[in-house]
């Protein structure tokens, strides 16, 4: 039942509640707070290092496709040029055997 006043031990259970946090406190739950901060920061930096990982690569497959349009752009071209040596050569062949 509740007292009025509380009876002696109600007291004493308080002031050892408040001893026993003042004891925990710097022993136990501060260092705990500090690694779970630590593992925290550890974490997000860890997170913002892979988002920037993710944005170079996605920079660097953008340079290797505009790379290899350009590198198939120069192989067409080349590759007409060509054509049109050979065919010009075939010409030549060609008008030389009929004026022979």
């Amino acid at each position: 039942m509740l007292e009025i006043p509380p009876q002696f031990g109600f007291y004493v259970e308080i002031v050892v509640f408040f001893l026993f946090a003042a004891i925990i406190t710097p022993l136990i739950l501060k260092p705990t707070q500090e690694v779970l901060a630590k593992r925290a920061e550890k974490t997000s930096g860890a997170q913002a290092e892979a988002e920037n990982m993710r944005d170079e690569v996605a920079l660097m497959a953008d340079e290797f496709a505009k790379a290899f349009a350009e590198a198939r752009r120069a192989g067409a071209t080349g590759g007409e040029q060509i054509r049109r040596e050979a065919e010009d050569a075939e010409r030549k062949v060609l008008d030389l055997a009929r004026t022979e």
